[in-house]
This record gives structure tokens, sequence and C-alpha cells, in this order.
């Protein structure tokens, strides 16, 4: 059977070190590019419509607004059953 970690008392060099330290940022980063569509999306869905026209929404809505939600809702074309 192998063995996953180190033995005790040795510890890992500067190669481990670098690349536990690469491979950290790098998740760190894939989780920001895979997050922030979504994150976007929903600080879009949020703000008014005629603002969110005009653009510059990135991570928070500028004007909040339950009204997108609503016209959903409440809209029988989305609504009604087909």
């Amino acid at each position: 059977m192998m063995r996953t970690s180190s033995p005790p008392g040795k510890h890992g060099g500067l190669a481990d070190r670098l690349f536990d330290i690469f491979n950290i940022v790098f998740m760190i980063l894939l989780v920001v590019v895979t997050l922030y569509p979504f994150i976007n999306m929903l600080a879009m869905s949020f703000n008014d419509a005629n603002d969110s026209i005009r653009g510059g929404i990135y991570l928070w809505p500028r004007v909040w607004t339950l009204h997108n939600y609503e016209y959903i809702l409440t809209n029988r074309r989305f609504t009604a059953r087909r």
C-alpha cells in the first residue's frame, strides 16, 4: 500500500511549498471566475430594469427592486401551462 503523506518529522521542500501556493491561488481564481457570472446575473435581476440598461452593475445592484420577479410571477405568459 502506498503512503500519501510524508513521514513524520519530514516536511516538504521548496518545490512542494511552491506547488501548494500555486495550487491554492489557481483554485481561488477558478472559484472567482466560475461564480462571478452567477453573482452578476443575480445583481442584475434585483436591479431596476431601466438602470440596468445603463450598465455598470457588477456585484451589487444600484437601484434595488423586486419588480422584475413580480413581473415574471404575475404575468400569465410566463406562468400559464401550455
